[in-house]
């Protein structure tokens, strides 16, 4: 992240068409691995990803993939609160059947 305030790293984004005020931003994008550091293969992929305009394809590849997830997280907390409501059915019909049992045995 140092790096991104260094005057010849400035000058440099700002030749590839990025700008340094994003530095915390660019930094977090460019860190495709998630360890807190910007390698040169992440630097040199990353900025070219980065650089210029983003293309019309790209924006609805963009769309089109959040809509899929959404739909896919959708899906999910669909199923995950069906299986909660069937193990708290599945948990009532036990307390009841224990219930019973013990007013039977008594």
């Amino acid at each position: 992240m140092k790096l991104l305030h260094v005057p010849e790293v400035i000058t440099w984004l700002s030749s590839m068409g990025l700008d340094a005020e994003d530095a915390e931003k660019i930094f977090r994008l460019l860190d495709s691995d998630g360890d807190n550091a910007v390698s040169l293969e992440e630097l040199a992929v990353g900025v070219g990803h980065l650089k210029g305009h983003a293309r019309s394809v790209d924006l609805v590849t963009c769309i089109n993939e959040q809509r899929d997830l959404s739909l896919d997280v959708s899906k999910l907390h669909e199923e995950v609160s069906m299986l909660v409501r069937r193990l708290m059915a599945t948990e009532a019909t036990q307390d009841y059947l224990q219930a019973q049992a013990t007013e039977t045995s008594i």
